[in-house]
């Protein structure tokens, strides 16, 4: 008994300095690391079976304490454990410690959010929650264009998550888009959502992988009624009329890559690109000239454009689809640049690693000239959703980077077929309509 006395009265010394040292240097408020570390505390003492201790400790803990925010926290945890001195069992524990009043708990959150959330989106009070003038800044969307969006993504009008979180279609889009249209914090959101922090954090991730699983398989395929030997046909005449030195060639392809923030877990060298000196993650596009785009992805940040290509046999996958000889039609080609391997269907510029002649220079100039698109596309998403760029909060682990990036490529899309694409401007195209984009 002297002996496990002994230890017993070791473990509390010990405890006793860690939370002193603890209570003296912490200056926040109090957050989940210390509720957890004060619940682990608890639990040692009740196998112990010596719970008066932890009043002691308490005590001891609210006398070195310097912060008045956490003397008030600690305070009113050693009145819940001097009430709940004849409890032993773990579950009148944990009810004590989730009974710690809002203001206490969550000083940071709760400043920016009413009792009970009577101000979030609901199908009710949407269309008077933002201004008119302000929609497609924030949502990137005009207000009477929401509703049409939900449909098309198919959303269901209630959306239940894992954690017991709930949400409706028109409160999730809305965060999303405004997630995505600009860098923010969520605590910058709080107030215009009237929803904490964390509870914003589960509806969109949760709603971006909802989207993902539905719309990830379509968005990376090759397989869709725009891409049919008719469209084909048009796209071919477009690229005719604005100079292009080659017949047959039907659209663009080009790389991208998207910074992330420095990962973690020994993902740097795989995430880390030696050309841009950034940690990163590859895509590619399919510029179609009505302005719809198609990509694949995400790759690893040090691979090369032709490797990613080479990785998915994207050329062979191109060259049966728009091979047509058989029937006595063209071999549609698809024009890159120099990053790419030549081949039957890819078509690139002649190396400058030579002296070109003045027709090779021509040609590459005004190919030049009919691949600028491809670029529009990928900036286009880029400037439409500009958080895929706020490198210091796209965190692989974290967040589901990959499938936010092919949603917004979606969403773009989707965006160009509302208002019109300057790439089907260019080309003099008429921009697909919403039902003819997703196949309806």
């Amino acid at each position: 008994t002297s002996t496990r006395d002994s230890k017993s009265s070791y473990k509390v010394n010990f405890w006793s300095r860690q939370y002193c040292y603890l209570s003296v240097t912490m200056t926040r408020r109090l957050n989940a690391d210390l509720k957890r570390q004060i619940m682990n505390f608890a639990v040692n003492f009740f196998q112990m079976g010596v719970l008066c201790l932890l009043s002691s400790e308490l005590l001891q803990m609210i006398e070195f304490s310097s912060n008045a925010l956490e003397m008030a926290t600690l305070g009113h945890l050693y009145n819940q454990f001097e009430m709940a001195g004849t409890l032993l069992n773990m579950e009148m524990v944990a009810r004590t410690l989730s009974d710690i009043p809002d203001h206490i708990a969550r000083p940071y959150a709760i400043s920016f959010v009413t009792d009970g959330g009577v101000n979030r989106i609901v199908s009710g009070n949407w269309n008077t929650k933002f201004p008119d003038e302000l929609y497609q800044d924030l949502f990137r969307f005009e207000k009477g264009d929401i509703e049409v969006l939900i449909a098309a993504l198919e959303l269901p009008e209630r959306l239940h998550f894992a954690n017991g979180y709930q949400s409706n279609s028109y409160e999730a889009v809305h965060i999303v888009l405004r997630r995505l249209s600009a860098p923010c914090r969520w605590v910058n959101l709080s107030m215009e959502f009237d929803l904490r922090p964390q509870y914003l954090s589960v509806i969109f991730n949760n709603t971006v992988m909802l989207l993902f699983r539905k719309w990830g398989s379509f968005i990376r395929s090759l397989d869709h009624h725009f891409m049919d030997r008719e469209h084909l046909e048009v796209y071919a005449e477009a690229f005719q009329r604005k100079g292009c030195p080659l017949e047959d060639v039907v659209f663009t392809i080009d790389g991208t890559k998207q910074i992330i923030c420095r990962p973690g877990h020994g993902l740097q060298n795989s995430a880390y690109c030696g050309h841009h000196h950034q940690h990163c993650l590859g895509y590619q596009f399919i510029e179609l000239p009505t302005g719809i785009n198609i990509v694949f992805g995400p790759y690893n940040g040090f691979e090369h454009d032709s490797t990613s290509v080479k990785m998915i046999r994207l050329e062979e996958k191109l060259t049966d689809m728009l091979d047509f000889t058989s029937d006595g039609g063209a071999a549609y080609k698809v024009f890159l640049d120099s990053g790419y391997a030549l081949g039957n269907t890819f078509i690139t510029p002649f190396s400058r690693r030579r002296v070109l002649t003045p027709e090779e220079r021509r040609f590459n100039r005004e190919m030049s000239a009919v691949r600028q698109p491809s670029e529009w596309g990928i900036g286009r998403v880029k400037a439409l959703f500009s958080f895929l760029e706020f490198k210091r909060n796209v965190r692989v682990l974290q967040m589901p980077v990959g499938a936010m990036f092919l949603v917004s490529v979606h969403l773009k899309n989707i965006h160009s077929t509302l208002y019109g694409s300057q790439t089907a401007a260019y080309f003099g195209l008429p921009t697909l309509s919403l039902l003819e984009y997703l196949g309806l």
